[in-house]
């Protein structure tokens, strides 16, 4: 406890004359809130002991573990961006990775997945008081990502056979023992195993039919727009480029 105090009184010092982004620390053992220098955080000889899943805890078991981590950790440290930072989570294009580090950096931003959010959009386009001031968005090859997204929602959704438990929740952790169901996605995975044959070069390749009346063309496109994760980033991003922006 006395080695946190003098990190919190040397920090506060330090702070008011540094620039650069700060993390807000709170030191249970002296139940005050500080803020600390990246630099100084990370070179620092403190071992902060953070849980990660800390972000996905249900409200109910919060408390019990709060309790918890405050016995065993007596400096916590985050930075928060939530009222500054949007990131838009585009789906299949390495999201998940991202806040993967995100939260082992101890770094918090606001999440728009699995598609745009129009309240987010219409605070971005806003530039008002309550803005976010960043948008942080994942880029992928679009065919890369094309051919991750129909392979994923293969994986997620519940085949005929499948063995796996069934529901209509299910987060990526769970893939393995928990599939997903419900009638507007048996129709989807209907469409991707028995329409497209379960290969996503079969989709690609109605999508770039070029015939002459262009019914199998279009047919492939609306398909796509019922698969999962199919929004382009064009979608994701059209406020960006339309009217909203000089």
């Amino acid at each position: 406890s006395s080695s946190s105090s003098s990190f919190s009184s040397s920090a506060s010092t330090t702070s008011s004359l540094s620039t650069e982004p700060l993390l807000e620390c709170f030191d249970a053992t002296t139940e005050t809130t500080f803020r600390v220098p990246f630099s100084q955080f990370y070179n620092s000889s403190f071992l902060i002991e953070t849980d990660a899943r800390d972000t996905s805890t249900r409200t109910k078991r919060k408390r019990k573990r709060k309790r918890k981590r405050k016995e065993a950790t007596p400096l916590r440290c985050r930075h928060d961006f939530r009222n500054s930072t949007v990131f838009f989570h585009v789906g299949k294009a390495g999201g998940g990775t991202f806040q993967t580090h995100q939260r082992a950096h101890r770094l918090r931003l606001r999440p728009v997945h699995p598609s745009p959010s129009s309240r987010i959009v219409d605070r971005l386009v806003s530039l008002d008081a309550s803005s976010p001031e960043l948008l942080v968005v994942n880029v992928r090859d679009p065919i890369d990502r094309f051919v991750s997204a129909f392979r994923w929602r293969l994986l997620r959704l519940c085949s005929p056979d499948d063995e796996r438990e069934r529901g209509k929740r299910g987060g990526a952790a769970e893939a393995d023992r928990r599939c997903k169901i419900s009638e507007e996605l048996e129709e989807e995975e209907r469409m991707l195993r028995a329409t497209y044959r379960s290969d996503p070069n079969v989709l690609a390749e109605a999508l770039c039919d070029d015939g002459d009346d262009g019914t199998r063309r279009e047919k492939a496109r609306r398909d796509m727009t019922r698969m999962g994760h199919s929004a382009t980033l064009r979608e994701w991003l059209d406020f960006l480029v339309g009217d909203h922006v000089s």
